[in-house]
């Protein structure tokens, strides 16, 4: 998994007017990353680092996914009864994103917190072994709502908030959908919810 976000992000570095598919960008002259392709994927080239700079103040791309409970997450439309909607983008492999869930999950379970913070965790994981390995995770992880970007990398969320390295979290106003923070660690987070 971290090869895969590390190729996106080394791609989405190569100079572009548009979007332009990965196998256009493994042919620009000179620019021969790795023998590496995804059919099918597209990359937003037209940035200045090619993935989107989403900034504190900026409305949070739009999400529709289908969650672990089998109903459909839609982002904009949906009704929290929290202040702030924290996006965790994750993968189940991934020992930073072990490290941070393990320190964020205790402290948004308590309750001066959970009134405050809804947590949406996006996993990024693919293959079998990445999926067993996220849904034997979800039990610990009781009170999150929990979705997966089935094509990963390739989805078009991954491009839309411009991940480059796993755990990303946005921070959002639940009202506005506006980006309140993209904090790194819950210390971070703690601090932003005690204003």
């Amino acid at each position: 998994m971290a090869i895969k976000i590390f190729f996106a992000f080394c791609l989405s570095l190569f100079p572009a007017s548009d979007y332009q598919s990965v196998a256009e960008v493994n042919n620009l002259p000179g620019k021969k990353f790795l023998n590496y392709n995804i059919p099918g994927t597209y990359i937003k080239t037209n940035t200045q680092q090619g993935f989107p700079d989403l900034k504190k103040g900026m409305k949070a791309p739009q999400i529709v996914l289908q969650g672990q409970d089998n109903n459909t997450f839609d982002l904009y439309a949906h009704d929290s009864n929290c202040r702030y909607i924290l996006l965790i983008f994750w993968s189940a492999d991934c020992q930073h994103c072990k490290e941070l869930i393990s320190s964020l999950y205790p402290l948004s379970m308590q309750p001066e917190y959970r009134e405050r913070l809804e947590v949406v965790t996006i996993s990024l994981d693919e293959t079998d072994t990445e999926i067993m390995a996220w849904r034997s995770r979800l039990p610990e992880l009781y009170g999150w709502k929990h979705l997966r970007l089935e094509e990963g990398v390739r989805s078009s969320t991954f491009i839309d908030y411009g991940i480059s390295y796993t755990p990303a979290m946005f921070l959002l106003d639940a009202e506005t959908m506006l980006i309140k923070a993209i904090p790194k660690s819950a210390v971070q987070i703690k601090r932003r919810l005690r204003r």
